[in-house]
């Protein structure tokens, strides 16, 4: 019997996960990218030893090492011990000294309580012009005016700030964006978690309709 893999609706980034019960959920739903946590210094990052392992129980994902703001030393040492597809630093970044392909970059945006779209577009075309994808990843009316800048600007931009059903069929169809990013979160306890957060958007973009 020949089995048949659905694509999503559209290109789906899953970031934060540190257990093996997301991976194998979001691995199971198509997901593109799955991220995982790796900051310095971050009660919530899994280690190295953790993700070997959490690897061996997926496939048909391309990995994201998440360091956030963790110090270049500590990203390039642990890249050096981790075939990553792709790894997601925060805004702003040294990435120059990133020991990694900047093709391969995502940009991390979320830090932002009053932003002015203008200046932070110099920065990026100068700087971070190669990057892979920038997610726009804080909720305020800001987000959509830098995510739409961005998109002027021919850059990738993933939606990390609005995952309402409607807003999506919206940006699906303008084709503004280039994906969505969802977040992982920890498990109630060890094997259990609870995927209802996800499910009414993840079900939306499996529909064949």
């Amino acid at each position: 019997m020949r089995i048949i893999i659905m694509s999503l609706k559209c290109f789906v980034k899953v970031g934060s996960v540190n257990n093996l019960s997301d991976a194998r959920y979001f691995s199971a739903m198509n997901v593109n990218l799955l991220g995982f946590k790796l900051m310095d210094k971050n009660e919530d990052s899994i280690t190295l030893e953790s993700l070997n392992e959490i690897k061996n129980w997926i496939s048909g994902v391309e990995i994201i090492g998440e360091f956030g703001n963790s110090n270049i030393n500590y990203i390039n040492g642990f890249i050096k011990n981790f075939s990553f597809d792709y790894i997601q630093v925060n805004y702003p970044c040294l990435i120059e000294d990133v020991e990694f392909d900047k093709n391969k970059v995502i940009l991390n945006i979320n830090e932002f309580k009053k932003i002015n779209p203008e200046n932070i577009l110099d920065d990026l075309l100068v700087n971070y012009k190669d990057v892979f994808l920038i997610n726009i990843d804080f909720k305020n009316e800001e987000s959509l005016i830098l995510s739409n800048k961005l998109f002027e600007k021919n850059f990738k931009v993933l939606n990390g700030f609005n995952h309402s059903i409607p807003f999506i069929k919206t940006m699906i169809n303008q084709k503004k964006f280039y994906g969505i990013s969802i977040k992982g979160n920890n498990e109630i306890r060890p094997g259990y978690k609870d995927y209802s957060s996800f499910s009414d958007v993840l079900e939306f973009l499996n529909e064949t309709n």
